[in-house]
């Protein structure tokens, strides 16, 4: 699922009352070496809302590491997908 829609959602996973949007950071191999994320608690704030940031702050570094600029673009059109949630 993360490789189809380019970021992870959590809920309730890291800890009890949390929720956490993840993106791949890759390399110019265009592998992922890494993730960046936010956990914020839940209750009253929609974590799919952090969804086009955090995806934003992984392309940004991806760019810093030499990704590919096709990988690039590729989770830049993900990231604009509509989000059903779970």
């Amino acid at each position: 699922e993360i490789r189809r829609v380019g970021f992870a959602i959590s809920r309730n996973e890291a800890s009890t009352g949390t929720a956490s949007v993840a993106s791949p950071v890759f390399d110019a191999s265009a592998e992922v070496i890494a993730s960046v994320s936010v956990v914020t608690p839940m209750g009253g704030f929609d974590p799919l809302a952090l969804i086009p940031a955090v995806c934003a702050v992984g392309r940004a570094i991806s760019r810093q590491m030499g990704a590919p600029a096709d990988v690039i673009r590729t989770q830049r059109l993900r990231a604009q997908q509509p989000v059903h949630p779970a």
